[in-house]
């Protein structure tokens, strides 16, 4: 299990055994299930996390939506993480979100981003380099056409660099 970590406000890690590439799944809680069952499995989150996830997102919703894909962001407080890391989901046919400001919209979702910190100081700084991803376009349409983890993380990399080429 990691040790509570000592980072930057923007460290994470992209670990290709919490990426899932065309999953395919039913339901919001299979996939929300899946990807933090990946997280434990791992060791980055506690026994109270998937739970949290549900609770949270029912009361606040993630949602969005973009010109390329429905994208959601699920995520919990830090309590509930023993370390940092992004679980990311690309999935096969789209699955329904709630909407993000407006809880009683949904929306279809293919691409779940799943940050997870045990860093009250990373936790706001560590979700808004992830929803970044939101702005990028090149990097939405190579995840929606993404085949391989390596190509997710290629993506990802690329974005977080300032590359979009």
């Amino acid at each position: 299990m990691p040790k509570p970590e000592k980072m930057t406000p923007m460290d994470f890690s992209i670990d290709e055994d919490l990426i899932l590439v065309r999953y395919h799944a039913r339901t919001k809680e299979e996939i929300l299930r899946k990807m933090g069952g990946l997280l434990s499995e791992k060791g980055y989150v506690k026994s109270t996390f998937i739970q949290a996830i549900f609770d949270r997102e029912e009361t606040f919703p993630t949602g969005l939506e973009t010109k390329f894909a429905g994208i959601a962001f699920p995520h919990t407080d830090t309590q509930h993480a023993n370390g940092s890391a992004v679980a990311v989901a690309t999935l096969a046919q789209p699955v329904k979100f709630r909407k993000m400001g407006a809880v009683q919209d949904e929306i279809f979702v293919t691409i779940i981003f799943m940050p997870v910190t045990n860093n009250p100081e990373a936790d706001a700084p560590m979700l808004r380099k992830v929803i970044s991803i939101l702005e990028n376009q090149d990097a939405l349409l190579a995840l929606q056409q993404a085949t391989s983890k390596a190509q997710v993380i290629e993506a990802i990399s690329r974005h977080f660099s300032g590359s979009s080429t």
